[in-house]
């Protein structure tokens, strides 16, 4: 369960959400997405830790920032905001790790742009912070820097 700061911090995002959504047009679609917008941000809130939920609202972010209906600083804001609580909301994101290994079986290296195809959805902050994290713990390695690195798995035979 979140407390003190991190809790405050959730509570400032959701009612942040909850003005941005305030601004939306009338109407049956910008119901409808404001109203998806909110509960996935109560969701979050709430420490419900199903790992789609800040993917989806990163994604409905998309869909109405191309609408045009706000300013998009706002989702500017708030796409960082969830960007920077996305470590603590996926505790368990060895999902994400396993298939990124899986990736990496039978390919001697293999580019960041590689692993994004095979992560629809999934931001290139967080999988670069799991290849590090793979990295850290001996289980990868990465040759080169920036978008030229290229990864490839340990011989943990040795």
């Amino acid at each position: 369960m979140r407390h003190g700061p991190e809790k405050e911090r959730l509570l400032k995002l959701t009612l942040a959400v909850y003005k941005v959504t305030a601004i939306f047009p009338i109407g049956e679609e910008g119901d409808k997405l404001g109203a998806k917008i909110r509960q996935l941000a109560d969701r979050i809130k709430n420490n419900e830790n199903d790992t789609s939920y800040i993917e989806k609202i990163l994604s409905l972010f998309d869909l109405v920032e191309k609408k045009n209906w706000v300013d998009p600083r706002n989702f500017l804001v708030l796409r960082r905001e969830y960007e920077i609580i996305r470590p603590s909301a996926y505790n368990s994101n060895g999902n994400r790790q396993d298939r990124i290994l899986e990736a990496i079986n039978g390919n001697d290296t293999i580019k960041i742009s590689d692993f994004a195809r095979l992560l629809p959805g999934v931001n290139r902050r967080t999988i670069l912070r799991d290849l590090d994290k793979l990295c850290q713990t001996g289980v990868m390695t990465r040759n080169g820097n920036g978008r030229g690195a290229h990864y490839a798995k340990c011989d943990m035979s040795h």
